[in-house]
């Protein structure tokens, strides 16, 4: 990766070296006879809209095996796969700079979240020892994933002289690095209904408790992008249609998972000491093992992002 990053960055110095007046080495970007002219373009703020679809391989294939162990357990889903994360609305802003006609720099902070979930639901009845009780058990479950990428990105872009003649309109290419910052959360909310029927006694007591629990991490991979794409200049505005690919791979230690669990609500019948104690010593929070499948070492982020983008120049 940082390598490639490296490769990258070269190349765009190059790029800078060849666009200063008085430097005659490495490429030759731009045509001396037939100069690209833009008017008063020198500072540009932008906004942009689009659609970007990361990787996410990992996390997807761990919120697969985990709707297939609850379903080939005692649980039923409400559907019959699992809802997995991919593409989704991303939306960007920046500020960029045009070092002379042919090149820009641009610095920009882009967001994209996704939440998905999944539900399911499962009884069944378990025997305790004299003289305790027996329990018809009704769990209600909720598996909801987050994920939330900050791409920041800076970027430096060269507009070849290919167009010319039409002055409404630029082709651009380009690339550049940033920081991806990232955070990522796996939850699990579970509603249980227990009713306990006691041997001692023609006694039926009902205990419903909501349980929370959570697995997040933060990452904040350093990764590079290459882009493309074309400008339509109406007067001081500038409205673009951009596709980027982005490479970034981040990276979860053991220390950096993060486990919360609580109880979130309980209700407890005032007549009975029994179902108390009966519920309490089974069940007081969520053991983290449920989350496991989630809990990923990396995740890749890389795809596509394809978006619009309004600009104002200055």
């Amino acid at each position: 990766m940082r390598r490639k990053i490296t490769v990258v960055a070269t190349v765009l110095v190059l790029m800078i070296l060849s666009s200063v007046p008085g430097w005659s080495g490495g490429l030759n970007l731009q045509s001396p006879n037939n100069p690209v002219t833009h008017s008063y373009k020198q500072i540009e703020l932008f906004a942009g809209y689009g659609y970007f679809n990361p990787g996410l391989k990992k996390l997807n294939d761990g919120i697969d095996a985990l709707h297939d162990g609850l379903v080939n357990t005692y649980y039923v889903s409400s559907s019959s796969s699992a809802n997995t994360i991919g593409g989704l609305p991303y939306i960007d802003f920046g500020i960029r700079y045009f070092i002379n006609t042919n090149l820009s720099i641009s610095l920009s902070v882009g967001h994209y979240e996704a939440d998905e979930s999944n539900q399911y639901s499962g009884n069944y009845i378990e025997d305790f020892d004299k003289p305790l009780c027996t329990i018809h058990k009704i769990e209600d479950l909720t598996y909801s994933h987050e994920i939330r990428i900050n791409p920041t990105l800076l970027s430096l872009t060269y507009e070849p002289p290919v167009l010319q003649n039409m002055k409404a309109l630029d082709m651009y290419i380009g690339g550049g690095v940033g920081y991806y910052f990232s955070s990522l959360k796996n939850e699990l909310d579970m509603g249980m209904d227990d009713e306990y029927t006691y041997r001692t006694a023609t006694i039926d007591t009902v205990v419903s408790l909501n349980l929370l629990a959570n697995h997040q991490a933060n990452s904040n991979p350093l990764g590079f992008h290459l882009l493309g794409g074309i400008n339509i200049n109406v007067g001081r505005f500038l409205f673009s249609l951009e596709g980027s690919y982005h490479f970034a791979k981040a990276e979860y230690e053991e220390s950096d998972w993060l486990y919360f669990t609580q109880k979130h609500q309980q209700q407890l019948p005032s007549s009975s000491q029994y179902s108390y104690k009966c519920y309490e010593n089974k069940i007081f929070q969520i053991d983290e093992s449920r989350l496991e499948d989630t809990k990923v070492k990396e995740l890749d982020f890389s795809g596509f992002i394809i978006k619009g983008r309004i600009g104002l120049s200055f």
